[in-house]
């Protein structure tokens, strides 16, 4: 879903594979860790440009979509994975008893949908950062968002360097 950019460390490389996908043939990058660096840490010893680190709760009802931001967060910033949910229901549990500094959100969930699930954290947690992930990117979407509590809007496919910017900086960007 998301492609890495190569990295400056030499431990870190970028590799061709195939990877198991509706097109047999689809050829896709992926980064590899090889040790060496705090594993926390997209930056040597410490937090990726300087951000503090973040407690990620990762909502989505695609399983796959869950796993792969799963791995790809932690290598790619100083976050920590502390949960993951597959509808809004049970998104509002987790952000209750696990705290995270953020939730990771698709709108479009089942049970209970990613707007009214961002009001009812939003309810019970005012200063949980909630950044929209998802494939609904019309106009309509970024104002029920906004009115939803929503601190950060993306359309899934997003550049790698802007999620991570949602989920380690503390400005909310408009949607």
């Amino acid at each position: 879903m998301y492609a890495l950019l190569p990295k400056t460390d030499p431990r870190t490389r970028l590799e061709n594979h195939t990877h198991s996908h509706p097109w047999p043939d689809a050829r896709r990058k992926r980064c590899v860790y090889t040790g060496g660096m705090d594993r926390d840490s997209a930056s040597p010893g410490g937090s990726a440009a300087g951000w503090p680190a973040r407690r990620v709760l990762i909502v989505d009802d695609s399983s796959q979509v869950r796993h792969e931001l799963r791995i790809l967060l932690p290598l790619a910033g100083n976050i920590e994975i502390v949960g993951e949910a597959a509808d809004g229901l049970e998104a509002v549990r987790l952000a209750e008893a696990l705290q995270p500094d953020v939730v990771l959100i698709d709108l479009g969930l089942p049970v209970l949908d990613g707007y009214e699930a961002t009001r009812q954290i939003k309810a019970r947690r005012p200063a949980c950062r909630v950044v929209a992930l998802t494939v609904h990117g019309h106009e309509g979407a970024r104002q029920r968002a906004g009115e939803a509590g929503i601190d950060v809007f993306l359309v899934k496919g997003a550049a790698l360097a802007e999620l991570m910017q949602a989920i380690l900086q503390n400005e909310t960007f408009s949607v």
